[in-house]
């Protein structure tokens, strides 16, 4: 899981030196062939004996027309919202914005894993549902106000016009749209349910099974969007260069590393805590982004507090409203509060 929280955070980095939010679309289809080769590659190396199975395509074929594997698709789209996002507002906005998925995807887990053979595989009391929308709630307004040199209620000499709200629109869709992905993730566990049922888990691990469809999902998924997304390119009339096509591909490659330590990880382990290490993301992507371009935002202090209030409000999602993320909760808030009174006045970080 650590490996997923890792390559995870270079993700920003690839959009930056590859100059993704000038073709956003074209780039979220160039990382969709690289996770695709990703998870051939896998697949071919692990599961060659069910790949090359005829029957096995037989049950997957139905299984390609279905709901799941169309929102799935739409799901893959937040790289191409996200790049987008960083036309109008700092990249390490736009990330953090794009880092509420867990939470998103918290939501939508809960609408798909709740009936059927699936009953009682997420749950969630009222009160930590409230807690994680408040969280949200305030996390949004800080980096609106990182963006906007103030708080919007309260500032008078606010930088927010039009393109900076459009931006700052885009990010945060693009956290909801990369949790239709759960789609997928249910797309493949539908299919292992499936192969086990037909006995193709013959000196198998069951859960084996659930790890190939999910990984075939994952990448039949992307393939399946990948020349969508060329075609929305090539209309709005983004182009390709070099650049654009190794670090899409490359940081797609990587990506696929990542999603499937993430899907792995799961998998070994009952214990949703597992998911905690995820919460590294934003703050490592937000610190590459620093270390080798710098933070333009006119408030990096309301970058920060909405950094650690949506780390927060990751640490709540993956311990899926358990007790003990009250003692994350409350590690990461005062963490973050010291750094902030550490802070000059005015939240300047450097010259």
């Amino acid at each position: 899981m650590l490996l997923a929280a890792l390559f995870y955070s270079f993700v920003p980095l690839a959009v930056e030196l590859g100059d993704g939010s000038s073709a956003p679309w074209l780039f979220a289809s160039l990382v969709r062939l690289g996770v695709s080769l990703g998870c051939l590659a896998l697949l071919v190396l692990r599961y060659r004996f069910l790949l090359f199975n005829t029957a096995v395509w037989r049950q997957v074929g139905p299984l390609l027309l279905t709901w799941s594997m169309f929102w799935g698709v739409v799901g893959y789209g937040d790289l191409a919202l996200y790049p987008w996002a960083a036309r109008y507002v700092d990249l390490a906005v736009a990330t953090v914005l794009f880092q509420l998925w867990p939470v998103t995807l918290v939501v939508v887990m809960l609408l798909l894993f709740r009936n059927g053979a699936y009953r009682g595989t997420y749950r969630w009391n009222p009160g930590s549902l409230l807690a994680l929308f408040v969280l949200v709630f305030l996390g949004t307004v800080l980096l609106v106000s990182a963006q906007a040199g103030g708080v919007p209620v309260l500032g008078t000499d606010l930088r927010l016009g039009w393109s900076v709200g459009f931006g700052l629109f885009l990010g945060f869709l693009s956290a909801w749209v990369v949790a239709l992905a759960a789609f997928a993730i249910r797309w493949g566990a539908d299919l292992g349910l499936v192969l086990a049922r037909d006995g193709f888990a013959v000196g198998l691990p069951a859960r084996e099974l659930f790890f190939f469809g999910g990984v075939l999902g994952y990448g039949l998924g992307c393939l399946v969007a990948a020349p969508v997304f060329i075609g929305a390119g090539l209309l709005s009339g983004e182009r390709y260069d070099w650049e654009l096509a190794f670090y899409g591909v490359g940081g797609g490659v990587v990506m696929s590393v990542a999603g499937i330590s993430l899907r792995w990880s799961n998998l070994l382990t009952q214990n949703l805590g597992v998911n905690l290490l995820s919460c590294l993301v934003p703050a490592l992507a937000v610190a590459w982004l620093f270390l080798a371009f710098g933070v333009g935002v006119p408030r990096p202090d309301y970058l920060l507090a909405g950094l650690l209030v949506v780390l927060a409000a990751n640490v709540l999602a993956c311990m899926n409203g358990r007790r003990q993320a009250g003692k994350s909760l409350i590690a990461v808030l005062a963490g973050g509060g010291a750094l902030l009174m550490a802070l000059p006045a005015g939240g300047e970080v450097g010259s």
